[in-house]
C-alpha cells in the first residue's frame, strides 16, 4: 500500500503570523500521512504572503497513518492543525478588528451593530469563529451531504450521511465527519458544513460569490473578518436586512435558521436584549482574550474584562516574565499577545 500523497496547495493574501503558523503545522500534519512537504513563500507589493505547499512521498510502501488530531480534544495541546486534502483548517485565526464590525454595520445600511454581536452570540457555541487549536468553529450536517450526494453512501456511510442528527456531539467530532465526508466528496462535504461566526452553511458558496465551497472555506479559515464578510453576504442576499433592523425576530429566523422556530427567535432576541443591557464587546479584551486561548489560557471569549481574563493574564505575565503580573491589560500586555499568539 501506498502513501496517498495530497496535491499541491497554495495560499494567497496571508500575513507573515499566517505564514509562520503554516511553516510550523505542516510538516507535522505531512509527517502523520507519511509525506513530506516543501514549503515556499513570495512576498507581494501588499505587503502580505503567497505560501505554496509542495508534497512527496517518504517512501512508496509507506501506508497512510491516521493522523491524531481526529480523536484528539478541542484543545491547544492537541495536534495545532487538521490537515484534509489540500486544506490546513488552523492555518489562519486572525481575531475580529473593530474596522469588521464597522464596515460589516456600513455595508447593511449602517444598522446597529448590537444586531451584528447578537448574531454571533446566538451562532458561535463559543462567541468566537475559531476554536483553541485555530480551527473554524462548525457544525456539520449529515442531512445535508446526504441531499447533496444522492443519498449515495448513506448506506455505507451512516455516520456521515442520513437524516438530520438528533445529537451533534463535541466541537471535534464535527471535524471527524467532515474529515470522513471529504474522502468522499470534497466540495460537498464543505458545503454540508456551516462556518464561523456567522454559521453560513458552505452551500450557500456559489450565491455569496465564492464560487466554490473550497473557495469559501479558504476564506474562513483566514480571520473572524472574513467570516464576517460571508454573514454579511448572506444577510444581503436573502434580504434579511430588513427584518433583522426591524428587530422582527421571527421573520429573520424563518429564513437564517431554515424554517419558523419560535425558540431560535426568543434565543436572538435575548442575545440582543443581552447587548442593549450590558454594552458591546470590548475589541481588545476580546482579542486578548482569543489569544489567550490559542495560547492555552482558557478564558471565555466576551469581550468583558473579568476575574477570569484577569487571572489568564496574570499567569501569562508570569509564564513571560512581564513582571510584576497586575492581571491588567495594559499595552504591553496587549502587545505580547497579540505577538505572540498572532504574529504582530
Amino acid at each position: 500500500m501506498t502513501s496517498q500523497v495530497p496535491q499541491d496547495v497554495q495560499y494567497t493574501d496571508l500575513t507573515p503570523a499566517q505564514a509562520a503558523f503554516l511553516q510550523r503545522t505542516v510538516p507535522l500534519e505531512a509527517k502523520a500521512l507519511n509525506c513530506a512537504a516543501a514549503i515556499t513563500s513570495a512576498a507581494q507589493a501588499d505587503g502580505t504572503l503567497t505560501v505554496t505547499i509542495h508534497y512527496s512521498p517518504i517512501s512508496p510502501d509507506a501506508a497512510p497513518v491516521a493522523s491524531a488530531m481526529l480523536s484528539a480534544p478541542e484543545t491547544p495541546a492537541a495536534t495545532p492543525a487538521v490537515f484534509a486534502q489540500g486544506i490546513s483548517f488552523a492555518a489562519g485565526g486572525l481575531p475580529l478588528l473593530q474596522s469588521d464590525i464597522d464596515a460589516a454595520a456600513t455595508t447593511l445600511g449602517n444598522i446597529d451593530p448590537k444586531l451584528i454581536w447578537a448574531i454571533i452570540r446566538k451562532e458561535s457555541p463559543i462567541s468566537a469563529g475559531f476554536y483553541p487549536s485555530r480551527r473554524p468553529v462548525i457544525l456539520y450536517e449529515r442531512h445535508i451531504f446526504a441531499q447533496l450526494t444522492g443519498d449515495k453512501y448513506t448506506a455505507s456511510n451512516p455516520l456521515i450521511s442520513g437524516p438530520p442528527y438528533k445529537d451533534y456531539g463535541s466541537y471535534d467530532d464535527q471535524y471527524t465527519r467532515l474529515i470522513s465526508a471529504m474522502a468522499l466528496d470534497k466540495e460537498f462535504a464543505l458545503q454540508s458544513c456551516s462556518w464561523g461566526v456567522g454559521q453560513v452553511l458552505g452551500e450557500n458558496a456559489g450565491a455569496l460569490s465564492y464560487g466554490t465551497a473550497v473557495a469559501m472555506v479558504a476564506e474562513m479559515i483566514k480571520s473572524e473578518g472574513a467570516q464576517l464578510t460571508a454573514m454579511v453576504r448572506f444577510l444581503q442576499v436573502n434580504s434579511l436586512v430588513g427584518p433583522l433592523g426591524k428587530l422582527d425576530w421571527d421573520g429573520f429566523s424563518k429564513i437564517y435558521n431554515g424554517g419558523s422556530n419560535p425558540a431560535y427567535a426568543g434565543e436572538l432576541h435575548d442575545c440582543y436584549t443581552y447587548f442593549a443591557t450590558n454594552g458591546l464587546p470590548d475589541i481588545d479584551v476580546r482579542t486578548a482574550q482569543l489569544g489567550l486561548t490559542y495560547l492555552g489560557y482558557g478564558v471565555t471569549i466576551d469581550g468583558r474584562f473579568g476575574g477570569q481574563t484577569q487571572t489568564a493574564i496574570k499567569k501569562f505575565q508570569t509564564d513571560k516574565n512581564l513582571l510584576p503580573a497586575t492581571g491588567n491589560l495594559d499595552d504591553t500586555v496587549k502587545e505580547a499577545i497579540r505577538k505572540a499568539a498572532f504574529g504582530s
